[in-house]
């Protein structure tokens, strides 16, 4: 199988199998993320009409009246994020990071942790009143991997990034305890 394989339910836990250099150990989630309302096109108008900050600052601006008009909306929005065909989350494993699409979580794309070197934040015009950023991920130069609309962006892109350089940095231990348990169980057959 190559490394984009879908999950597989084994022995009621939820695991995938991969082949690659962070194959070793069991798969297990470390945290997901849902993301904001900039993931609708609508959502990040919203987040440009709030952000005007014309008039009397900080609690008399025409934003904040745009966000009071415009409330009803982001309700909607917000609710919208939830019917079966739109949801939408991000999951990240000790090996992967995933865009899990419906409720029964299908697997909408992957990218596992020794497929980058570099993570980035990107901010699209409406990002800043959601508090959400676009992080891309970048192997030589090269986008490989885009999660859209993160809400509070440098922290899970600091998140991530540590458990990119503790799955790098135990890569070779993982690959030694892998090939001491192939060896002994070669000679365990024997």
């Amino acid at each position: 199988m190559n490394s984009m394989s879908a999950p597989r339910e084994t022995e009621g836990n939820r695991s995938w199998h991969q082949s690659g250099s962070c194959s070793v150990g069991e798969e297990s989630g470390i945290f997901t993320i849902w993301p904001s309302l900039g993931m609708f096109s609508l959502g990040r108008w919203i987040g440009r009409l709030v952000s005007i900050g014309w008039g009397w600052q900080p609690f008399f601006t025409v934003g904040n009246l745009f966000a009071l008009l415009l409330m009803p909306l982001a309700l909607i929005l917000f609710l919208a994020k939830y019917l079966p065909g739109v949801y939408r989350r991000y999951r990240i494993t000790n090996r992967r990071i995933f865009v899990e699409r419906g409720y029964s979580g299908v697997v909408e794309k992957t990218i596992e942790l020794c497929d980058f070197d570099r993570i980035a934040v990107e901010y699209r015009p409406g990002y800043s009143s959601l508090r959400c950023g676009d992080l891309v991920f970048y192997r030589d130069q090269k986008e490989v991997f885009r999660l859209v609309a993160v809400p509070q962006p440098e922290a899970y892109c600091h998140a991530i990034g540590k458990v990119h350089f503790t799955v790098r940095a135990f890569e070779p231990i993982f690959a030694g305890a892998a090939e001491l348990k192939n060896s002994t169980a070669a000679k365990g057959s024997s």
